[in-house]
């Protein structure tokens, strides 16, 4: 084996190994699975969250639709990630890459991991309202004024030290939904181990999921660890105050989402009891308004 050979056989055994993949995967069901369509939420304050809340898309997957409007291919989730049938949302579009937050008319805030600043900007296209009504079928349609593209990353980190969260600036204002409020350290230290927290987001890409009865297990400066119901492509998800319906962080890291079944030949859900597993990691609202200060 020649010394190139060597280096790409470890690189690739890094890539796929579970240290690595913890990195940027914030996935796994703790306790019991409380991840709903936003059809079935009755909480206004939830709803008002849930509509500045946005999926990070492929531009790649879209094109021309119905009334000026475009259309998107997603793939299925199920046959997708190779899931046993009786997964939740098995039929369900896959579409998201990460998910985002409106915190300014023009300003979504999401995981640095999720968006570099120059590539993946020019590929970037941010969908607001992609959800489930009744039933969502592929492909799915979205109106002109759902959709923007992002123009520039305004601020960018990924990095141990300084922290995981990205801001984009998007092509135009939106003016049919108010940006969310970011909470402060005051708030956040206020939260004590047990304090329950609300995520929004696309796991693993599907339609808009809420996922209520998150319990913070504790914090430092930077990030708050908790356990709360996430998938791969939450990341980037605005985390909640379930009292006060502010952002107390962006969901950056956690476990694994799937273990193959030898028996059924197919990936089943992980699930860890509700203080199991190493939790969720978010990096804290008040780290990042402290860092980006006004922009």
């Amino acid at each position: 084996m020649t010394w190139l050979n060597l280096v790409l056989t470890m690189l690739f055994s890094w890539l796929l190994s579970p240290s690595f993949a913890q990195t940027i995967h914030p996935d796994v069901i703790y306790g019991k699975d409380t991840r709903v369509d936003l059809f079935e939420v009755h909480e206004p304050w939830i709803l008002s969250a849930a509509k500045s809340t946005v999926a990070l898309v492929n531009r790649s997957d879209l094109t021309s639709g119905p009334d000026n409007g475009y259309l998107f291919l997603p793939t299925v989730y199920g046959p997708a990630n190779q899931l046993c049938p009786e997964e939740r949302f098995y039929s369900q579009p896959s579409l998201a890459f990460c998910s985002g937050s409106l915190i300014a008319p023009n300003l979504v805030l999401t995981a640095g991991h999720c968006i570099e600043p120059r590539s993946f900007c020019r590929e970037t296209a941010l969908v607001f309202d992609y959800a489930v009504s009744t039933e969502l079928k592929v492909p799915v349609t979205a109106k002109q004024d759902q959709v923007y593209f992002c123009k520039e990353v305004v601020f960018h980190s990924n990095s141990t030290r300084y922290g995981d969260y990205a801001i984009i600036r998007l092509d135009r204002p939106v003016t049919d939904r108010a940006p969310l409020v970011l909470s402060d350290a005051t708030e956040e230290e206020s939260l004590g181990v047990g304090s329950e927290l609300t995520l929004i987001g696309f796991p693993k890409g599907l339609p808009e999921k809420v996922a209520t009865g998150g319990k913070l297990r504790y914090h430092t400066q930077k990030l708050l660890l908790a356990s709360i119901n996430a998938y791969y492509n939450n990341s980037g998800s605005p985390v909640f105050n379930a009292k006060t319906g502010h952002i107390v962080g962006v969901l950056v890291e956690g476990e694994e989402d799937f273990i193959f079944d030898p028996k059924k030949q197919c990936k089943v859900t992980i699930v860890c009891p509700e203080a199991g597993c190493s939790g969720e990691e978010i990096t804290r609202s008040s780290w990042i308004r402290q860092k980006i200060g006004d922009i």
